[in-house]
C-alpha cells in the first residue's frame, strides 16, 4: 500500500486524554498523601493515647498507694485516740483508786486490767480494811474477794484483795 500523504506522528493519547490522566493522577496523589498524613496523624494519635493510658495508670496506682497510705495514717490515729482515751481513763482510774485508799492501808502491789483488779498491800487490821477499803470497792466491781494473811515480823495483816467487774448481759 502506497499513499500519498505523508503519515504523521499520532501520539497514543490525545490532549484531551493527557489532561485528564494528569488531573486523575494529580487528584490521586493528592488522596494518597492526605491519607498518608491521616494514617501519620492516627499513629501519633494513637501513641499519645497509649502514653496517657500509662500516665492514667501511674497516677491511679499512685493514687491507690495515697489512700493506702491515707488509711494506714488514719488506722494510727484512730489507735492513738483509743490509746489517749485509754491512757487518760486509766490516769483518772489511778488517781480515783489512790484516793480511795485511806492512811491506815499501805499497798504494796497493783495489777489492773479491763475487768479485773488485784491489790496486795498491809493493813494494821482487818476492820481497817473492811470499813475503809473494801465497801468502795464493792460499789466499783461486781465481785470483791479478799485474803488475809499475819505477819508476825511488821505485825500487819497482809491482804490480797481480787476485784472482778462484769457486765449484765
Amino acid at each position: 500500500m502506497y499513499s500519498y500523504k505523508q503519515p504523521r506522528e499520532k501520539p497514543i493519547f490525545d490532549t484531551f486524554t493527557k489532561m485528564w490522566l494528569i488531573f486523575v493522577s494529580i487528584a490521586l496523589i493528592g488522596v494518597l498523601g492526605y491519607g498518608f498524613y491521616l494514617y501519620s496523624k492516627s499513629s501519633t494519635f494513637s501513641s499519645m493515647v497509649e502514653k496517657k493510658n500509662s500516665k492514667v495508670k501511674e497516677l491511679e496506682a499512685y493514687n491507690s498507694s495515697l489512700e493506702n497510705k491515707i488509711n494506714s495514717i488514719e488506722k494510727k490515729r484512730y489507735l492513738y485516740k483509743k490509746i489517749k482515751k485509754s491512757n487518760n481513763l486509766l490516769k483518772n482510774s489511778m488517781k480515783n483508786l489512790f484516793s480511795l485508799v485511806p492512811d491506815q492501808i499501805v499497798l504494796s502491789k497493783l495489777d489492773m486490767n479491763s475487768d479485773r483488779l488485784k491489790i496486795e498491800g498491809f493493813t494494821l487490821t482487818k476492820n481497817a480494811y473492811k470499813l475503809l477499803l473494801e465497801p468502795p470497792l464493792k460499789s466499783i466491781f461486781t465481785q470483791s474477794k479478799v485474803i488475809f494473811n499475819f505477819d508476825p515480823y511488821k505485825g500487819k495483816y497482809k491482804f490480797v484483795s481480787i476485784n472482778h467487774y462484769k457486765e449484765d448481759k
